[in-house]
C-alpha cells in the first residue's frame, strides 16, 4: 500500500457464518464497532446473532442503513474507511452481498479481511483481489 495514511481494515463476516456464535477469530481482536447492513438488521434472526456477536466482545452496534447489495455495501465500505482510519471494524453482510461484492463463487465461513487506503482495497488472501477507486 502506498498511502501515507493507515488503512482502515474491514472484517467482512456473512450473517449466516455468526449464526452459531461467530468466528473465533474475533476474540482476539480490538474492534472499533461491529455494523450490520440493514437488510441483516431487518431480520430479527440476523439482528439478534449480530448483537450477540457485538455483546460478547463490548463492541459497539451500528446499523448501516440501505444496505442490501454488493454495491450499497461497497458504498457503506468506503464510508467506513473513512472514519475509521488505522482502525479495525467488522461488517455483517448476507453471504449474497458479499459474493456481489466481490465476485467470489463462494465465500469462507472466516471473516474476509480487507484493507482499504487511498490506493484501493486489497483483500485477503495475498491482496488478489485489488480494486481501484
Amino acid at each position: 500500500m502506498s498511502d501515507l495514511q493507515c488503512p482502515a481494515t474491514i472484517l467482512l463476516m456473512a450473517r449466516e457464518s455468526i449464526a452459531s456464535g461467530g468466528p473465533v477469530i474475533l476474540e482476539a481482536r480490538h474492534l472499533s464497532g461491529v455494523f450490520v447492513a440493514s437488510a441483516v438488521a431487518a431480520d430479527p434472526g440476523g439482528l439478534a446473532a449480530t448483537a450477540r456477536l457485538a455483546e460478547e466482545g463490548a463492541w459497539r452496534l451500528t446499523t448501516m442503513p440501505d444496505v442490501s447489495d454488493g454495491a450499497s455495501l461497497a458504498r457503506a465500505i468506503e464510508e467506513l474507511a473513512d472514519l475509521h482510519r488505522g482502525e479495525t471494524v467488522a461488517v455483517v453482510a448476507t453471504r449474497d452481498m458479499i459474493q456481489d461484492l466481490l465476485g467470489e463463487a463462494s465465500v469462507g465461513e472466516d471473516p474476509i479481511t480487507i484493507a482499504v487506503d487511498g490506493s484501493g482495497w486489497f483483500v485477503s488472501p495475498g491482496g488478489r483481489h485489488a480494486r481501484e477507486r
